[in-house]
């Protein structure tokens, strides 16, 4: 029974502490908004100057979720955006305990009270700060520099020129640059931050693509009006094949092997022969024109061409075998030639090897082809 009071006494201290951190934190905004809206001590539209160079900007990247267009090329990129720089211009002081708060910051709703850096992206064509009840902004004001942050949710379109020769095994590099728009590269830097996991991203599959990885580079821009400072993260996505080994691979194989199923079928039954090897080439057929519909339109050709094209091409092979073996022994049986295939083997008993051996070759080129496909597409 003597711990429930103690418990009791513990809970009080522990609300207490809560009620006076709550507290200071309202004391560290309302200093700050003091500050915001005196015109004597700063001003929004003036940039923070800073008397060791440029104002360097310090860029974070979360990437949430994305979206690849094949048709438009074009990657859709859902991400948290967040910038830290310095502004000497808010030097507020503790006014509270050390003891009672540890993470001097205050939270500024309004972002537009404060003066934020002109990042944009050059390669995006729409961009959309994300709002549900309210907008996902906020500008978090440390003690310490750098003593600005700017964080908001946006989605990003942006042009990315890719290369399809593997499709739909390909992978492509998409480059994200983040530019100044009006100050030069001697008013601010940009930089990616250092600390760990500021680049990151879910390591899960988005719909058909998955990210691979990325890297970070420099891209300053350099115009009539001076240099810019520019940064670039390059995104690796990887296309999920494995979708199209159940809708394209297993089938399309699986009607080649139909087509030459047909040799065993007796030669007599010409009729099913001939209709069995056209329904797998008219199946091919078909399947090829409605992926087509669905697939990127380039100038060149991608790598799903070369394997619908080729097992076109075999079972037409095996129509065409098809067709002139019969011509061939029907023409034997009524001109009543020298060479006649024969069930017995007399004279024409060179003709079901013939027809055997041609039949087997075409297989066969076909399954080193498979195996020549998968060892071009693995490099990919």
């Amino acid at each position: 029974m003597a711990v429930i009071p103690q418990l009791i006494v513990a809970s009080l201290l522990l609300c207490n502490f809560r009620f006076a951190w709550g507290a200071a934190r309202a004391d560290l905004t309302q200093e700050l908004l003091a500050i915001l809206r005196s015109p004597q001590d700063y001003n929004k539209d003036v940039m923070p100057t800073n008397s060791s160079g440029p104002v360097n900007t310090e860029i974070q990247l979360y990437f949430r979720d994305i979206k690849v267009n094949d048709l438009t090329q074009v990657l859709t990129v859902d991400m948290y955006f967040r910038m830290k720089w310095h502004d000497p211009r808010i030097p507020f002081t503790r006014t509270t305990s050390p003891s009672i708060m540890s993470d001097d910051w205050a939270l500024l709703s309004d972002v537009y009270a404060a003066w934020i850096p002109d990042v944009f992206f050059p390669q995006g064509s729409n961009t959309r700060r994300e709002k549900t009840v309210k907008a996902q902004t906020f500008i978090r004001v440390y003690q310490s520099a750098p003593n600005m942050m700017y964080s908001t949710r946006l989605t990003v379109d942006f042009a990315c020129p890719m290369n399809f020769q593997g499709y739909p095994h390909d992978t492509q590099t998409c480059g994200l640059n983040l530019e100044s728009y009006a100050f030069t590269a001697d008013e601010m830097n940009l930089n990616f931050d250092t600390t760990p996991g500021a680049i990151s991203f879910t390591p899960v599959g988005y719909r058909n693509f998955f990210i691979n990885g990325f890297t970070t580079d420099r891209c300053d821009a350099k115009t009539s009006t001076g240099t810019y400072s520019c940064i670039k993260v390059n995104l690796e996505v990887k296309r999920a094949s494995s979708p199209y080994l159940c809708s394209i691979y297993i089938p399309i194989v699986s009607l080649v092997i139909l087509a030459f199923l047909s040799e065993f079928i007796p030669r007599t039954e010409f009729v099913a022969k001939l209709l069995l090897v056209t329904v797998s080439f008219l199946a091919i057929l078909h399947g090829s024109q409605n992926f087509a519909t669905s697939a990127p339109v380039v100038a060149y050709t991608k790598a799903i061409d070369v394997f619908l094209g080729f097992s076109l091409a075999a079972v037409f092979l095996q129509l065409l075998k098809v067709l002139l073996c019969n011509y061939s022994v029907t023409c034997s049986v009524t001109q009543k030639s020298a060479i006649v295939d024969t069930e017995d083997g007399t004279p024409g008993q060179w003709m079901p090897r013939a027809r055997a051996y041609l039949g087997y070759g075409i297989l066969a080129t076909y399954g080193l082809f498979l195996l020549c496909y998968c060892g071009y597409v693995s490099s990919f």
